[in-house]
């Protein structure tokens, strides 16, 4: 059981790269139910806008993006005390507020940041529930303007996480819709793979969400 928990923090971060990531699937039911309380007690919002639109205020970015190194440094800090971190990145999403999922955004499509960051930008922008973060995941996953030069096992992998945080989200229909786009327009077979099994994920709730720690040989 302890070895397990360990894995429900730290797993992130070593599945398929080797780095310190959290592993998304196994703190899969986490999650569920973090989306799930936010679910209650939210309301959707429009995203159009602020979809096409940087941080518009330099201040308020600069401000966040301090903030988010001293959660990153803590998060990892913390990679040994799996409950204590749970409980960190649980308060720490709780204080986002509008602007910073744009920010979040930024970071999670911005390949000057470190890969952990990059990980921990999607993981809240997943925690915390609206049609503003569905959208933003959703861009993110259908562009592949990766190339040769980039680390694209890691570019692969974090899209592949974010298709399981797709699922979580409360509008399945929309959810399908975009996963079924991404079927067809995606150039990466293990992309493929794993919208297919998130598509059918959301069929049947019977199935094993899909997880981006299963064997990517196939890429």
């Amino acid at each position: 059981m302890r070895n397990r928990s360990i894995l429900y923090f730290a797993g992130f971060m070593v599945a398929i790269l080797g780095f310190l990531m959290f592993d998304y699937s196994v703190r899969r039911e986490y999650l569920i139910k973090t989306t799930q309380q936010r679910n209650a007690a939210s309301t959707e919002t429009v995203a159009a806008e602020a979809t096409a639109n940087p941080v518009s205020d330099i201040g308020l970015r600069t401000r966040f993006l301090s903030r988010f190194k001293n959660f990153t440094t803590r998060m990892n800090a913390l990679s040994e005390e799996p409950e204590q971190g749970e409980e960190f990145l649980k308060e720490f999403s709780q204080t986002i507020k509008d602007q910073d999922i744009i920010a979040l955004s930024e970071i999670l499509n911005d390949r000057n940041f470190k890969n952990d960051e990059r990980t921990l930008a999607l993981e809240l922008l997943v925690m915390n529930q609206n049609f503003t973060s569905h959208e933003l995941i959703n861009t993110f996953v259908q562009n592949e303007n990766f190339t040769a030069r980039d680390n694209q096992e890691f570019e692969i992998s974090l899209r592949a996480q974010a298709i399981e945080g797709l699922t979580l989200f409360a509008d399945k229909k929309l959810v399908r819709k975009n996963l079924e786009n991404l079927k067809i327009r995606t150039k990466h077979a293990f992309l493929h793979e794993r919208a297919d099994k998130a598509i059918q994920y959301l069929s049947n709730s019977n199935l094993t969400a899909p997880s981006e720690n299963a064997d990517a040989s196939t890429r």
